[in-house]
């Protein structure tokens, strides 16, 4: 199909297909645009409507399942006859049709894969880097596909760390397959299990429905968890030597490992905090709050929140249901569950934590933080010659086994620890005011003088002050200020709109009609009088949060792809160019073997690409925020 199909199905499948053509190519796009648009389909049936050999489609669909972007499902059919001279008599079950989906996790690491990257260079070095970038690529390895003799050790041990830090889980056969697919199945077993156990026993429909679905989510929970654990049990043994790797933890050479999405939301999400703390309370109050987040950030809920949101829209949409979907009373126990797991004790930390977590530029910052008498003073430099009446060291005599470097070193540890007890109280009231802002409830006060971060009220507002930053920079500051009115006010009319916000009406009628044509305010009708004349009625405004996020992220998914496009579109107007450039034996001679109008030419494409990835960097930042945190 044409490309320009995908580009007006849905900003999703623009963005999608783009990133696909660009690594796997036009037939894996051309697939994965129809699963995205038709929801299942078998092989014959994508070759039909494409057009394309069954051939072809088994490949591309190898490629996608390959990288996480695709999932399956084979449909068991009951054998009514089999050959009695068969030698596998006991099977008696065969495979049906297997129908594939659309799976949006590896599209999401293939789209963040180089912010991933980076991060975990920054954090554990290049080769946990390399290792997963091939990762990434390949969407799921074997250590063994990646041994050589020469780069064993490091592999493991990069291995070992990004295992330990959850950057990559363990993959079995379960995450290959469709998550509803695998709830109608485990609840088709409990229903035909649960009327066997209750044969003849009168039992309302709504009620064995209710006790159906309870059993099938208490299975689903164990079949998942157990799975997981069956998996990581054994992944990192330290027992097990070799002469390669003799002295550290090895890892298990055939399990298939795959990135974790979840784990890089939530090095996101401590970005997004850090950055609001910096810039409502200061930089030193951001060092110390990211110092915090560091401590719990590995063993916080996804901002996903995957297995709770899927199950219950999956316990939601089962059984006879006339209505599928949450209710808001279900919302707000899991809001509830929510926020019990945030304060758990594997999450809560105390002012010592942070304060071992503190570089030492951050705790020369947090002596400058609040004023006290001990801090006025100047100290005297420990290699200083010159004596000071604060502070008078006696000579010792050294011992022929204690040189100087040690007890300098000894010296230098207790004035540490003395300045540390100092510092104590002053990081208590950064935290203390990290807790007491109302608005944004950074911290909370746990049991026993802990801490922890309430990460449920917390989703809610990076994701309105991410909405308010678009909205600012798109259609600009007025249009902002009378959004921030509107939704104070919740319901405001047009002239106790322009006399709160201070603007002329011609000028207040443009932006409203701004707001209103992106969706993120409504018109409403309110009457004035009890028979709804609507000569007599006036037309107020409210905020829609919803309406607006849905449209934002439709258009930051456009744009991403538009630029996506954009650098397609220049490697292939520059197709010779560049492959010259990447020869051999013009790599480093540029300047002798390039004309100067080719010089200047890749000049230009260079500064091209370096624009095109820094706004696809600010466009993918704006819309993890607006779409992960939950």
């Amino acid at each position: 199909m044409h490309k320009d199909y995908y580009r007006t199905q849905s900003p999703e499948s623009y963005l999608y297909t783009t990133l696909i053509r660009q690594v796997v190519g036009p037939v894996a796009s051309d697939v994965l645009g129809l699963l995205m648009a038709k929801g299942r389909l078998t092989v014959g049936r994508l070759g039909t409507i494409l057009g394309i050999p069954h051939r072809k489609v088994h490949a591309a669909l190898v490629t996608l399942i390959q990288l996480g972007c695709v999932v399956y499902y084979t449909e068991k059919k009951p054998i009514t006859h089999w050959n009695t001279n068969d030698v596998d008599n006991s099977k008696k079950k065969s495979t049906g049709q297997t129908w594939y989906y659309f799976h949006e996790t590896g599209l999401l690491l293939l789209l963040y894969g180089g912010e991933m990257i980076a991060v975990v260079r920054r954090e554990h070095g290049p080769d946990a880097a390399t290792l997963l970038q091939a990762v990434i690529t390949s969407g799921h390895v074997r250590l063994r596909d990646l041994e050589r003799d020469d780069n064993g050790l490091e592999i493991h041990n990069a291995a070992r760390h990004l295992i330990e830090d959850d950057w990559l889980i363990p993959t079995g056969s379960e995450g290959f397959q469709g998550v509803q697919d695998q709830w109608d199945d485990l609840y088709k077993i409990t229903q035909a299990s649960y009327h066997k156990e209750h044969l003849g026993q009168t039992i309302s429909d709504v009620k064995r429905t209710a006790q159906v679905r309870e059993e099938t989510c208490i299975a689903f929970i164990k079949r998942i968890t157990e799975s997981l654990d069956h998996l990581k049990m054994g992944l990192v043994s330290s027992d097990v030597t070799s002469e390669l790797l003799p002295s550290i933890s090895k890892v298990k050479r055939n399990v298939a490992l795959s990135a974790n999405f979840d784990r890089f939301l939530k090095h996101k999400r401590t970005l997004q905090l850090t950055n609001m703390a910096r810039h409502r309370l200061g930089a030193v109050a951001g060092q110390v709050y990211q110092a915090a987040l560091s401590i719990v950030e590995r063993h916080t809920r996804s901002p996903l929140n995957t297995h709770v949101t899927v199950l219950l829209r999956l316990v939601a949409g089962s059984g006879q249901s006339t209505t599928t979907g949450l209710s808001p009373a279900t919302i707000r126990e899991t809001l509830e569950r929510q926020r019990d797991s945030d304060c758990s004790p594997v999450v809560t930390f105390r002012p010592s934590d942070v304060l071992s977590r503190l570089s030492h530029e951050c705790r020369r910052a947090l002596d400058s933080t609040i004023w006290s008498e001990s801090f006025s003073a100047v100290k005297r430099p420990i290699d200083s010659s010159e004596p000071t009446t604060r502070s008078v060291h006696k000579k010792i005599k050294l011992e022929d086994n204690c040189s100087g470097s040690n007890l300098l070193s000894l010296v230098n540890a207790a004035r540490y620890a003395e300045e540390d007890s100092d510092r104590m109280p002053k990081l208590q009231a950064l935290l203390e005011l990290l807790a007491k802002d109302s608005s944004v409830p950074f911290l909370a006060h746990g049991d026993h003088g802990t801490f922890f971060v309430p990460f449920t009220d917390l989703a809610p507002v990076i994701k309105l002050q991410t909405y308010k930053s678009c909205i600012r920079t798109v259609l600009g500051a007025p249009c902002l200020r009378i959004l921030n009115c509107i939704i104070d006010h919740k319901l405001i009319d047009e002239k106790m709109l322009a006399n709160k916000v201070l603007m002329k009406a011609s000028e207040i009628r443009t932006k409203l009609a701004k707001l209103i044509e992106f969706q993120i305010i409504e018109i409403q009708e309110v009457p004035k009088t009890q028979d709804r004349n609507a000569l007599r009625s006036v037309f107020a405004f409210r905020h829609r949060f919803d309406l607006g996020t849905n449209l934002m992220l439709k258009s930051l998914a456009f744009n991403a792809a538009q630029v996506l496009e954009s650098l397609t579109a220049l490697k292939i107007d520059n197709k010779i160019l560049l492959d010259k450039v990447s020869r051999d034996d013009v790599q480093g001679k540029e300047l002798e073997f390039l004309q100067p109008s080719e010089l200047k030419q890749m000049e230009l494409v260079y500064q091209h690409e370096l624009r095109s990835y820094g706004q696809l960097s600010r466009i993918l930042a704006s819309l993890d925020a607006l779409k992960f945190c939950n």
